[in-house]
């Protein structure tokens, strides 16, 4: 049963997201996403698929997953949501968002076919949670390298698992806050951050098996050092360019 903002307030959220993101600079920060995909997919696959998202050429884009905003608290409400739209649009904030994630899904293509080679235990278990009944043809897709409904699904899952673009990945109170939506914006990013660390790290190493501590400590190591690079850069890069 969510409920969104409406009337003045929606108004207001609107015209601030214009106000605060609006700022070609500011379009630079999005670039620290590409943080997740060299976390999951290594520096030179994260960069390689970045890199075809920026000349147009990814396998799968954005919109071949059903991904058209930047994340959930930016969807398209109205007159409001598409000034919103616009201005992200020509300040080059969608764009760079998009290297971000095509570089994440695409990447996670290209592992997920080699690990359908080779499958670990640990892959064919989240397989068969994700597939079910359907995991064999799925594994089947990823062998022959094609990319099916189901592959793209096993994508949009993965780029689910980092960012905050569906209700689903939202907290309960922003679902159904109605105009309390106002207190989240441009928060739903670090709550999700939050997530990340509690999904790849914390709930690991509370388990209390040895290899899941190794695995969460090892998680939080290199977690950590690709956002704070990835961020750095952003910020060395908006230093530059302001002299």
């Amino acid at each position: 049963n969510p409920k969104g903002t409406h009337g003045i307030i929606g108004l207001y959220k609107n015209l601030s997201y214009i106000d605060v993101m609006g700022n070609p600079y500011n379009a630079i920060t999005q670039s620290g996403e590409i943080a997740y995909s060299i976390y999951r997919n290594g520096v030179i696959e994260a960069l390689k698929e970045g890199g075809k998202s920026i000349v147009g050429m990814s396998e799968v884009k954005m919109e071949d997953i059903g991904i058209e905003q930047i994340a959930q608290e930016f969807q398209k409400e109205g007159l409001g949501g598409r000034m919103v739209n616009f201005v992200f649009k020509w300040v080059g904030l969608n764009k760079i968002d998009r290297i971000g994630k095509e570089s994440l899904i695409n990447g996670s293509i290209q592992r997920f076919q080699k690990l359908a080679e080779k499958p670990t235990p640990k892959f064919l278990e989240q397989m068969k949670n994700i597939f079910g009944d359907e995991t064999e043809s799925v594994m089947a897709d990823l062998k022959s390298g094609e990319i099916t409904e189901n592959v793209k699904y096993l994508a949009f899952n993965e780029l689910l698992d980092f960012q905050p673009l569906t209700l689903s990945e939202m907290p309960e109170q922003y679902i159904k806050g109605g105009n309390g939506r106002i207190f989240y914006m441009l928060k739903t990013f670090t709550l999700k951050q939050f997530d990340v660390f509690r999904n790849e790290v914390f709930q690991k190493i509370k388990t209390g098996r040895a290899s899941d501590f190794i695995e969460g400590t090892r998680n939080l190591i290199w977690l950590s050092v690709v956002m704070i690079l990835s961020n750095a850069g952003a910020d060395e890069l908006k230093d530059f360019l302001l002299g």
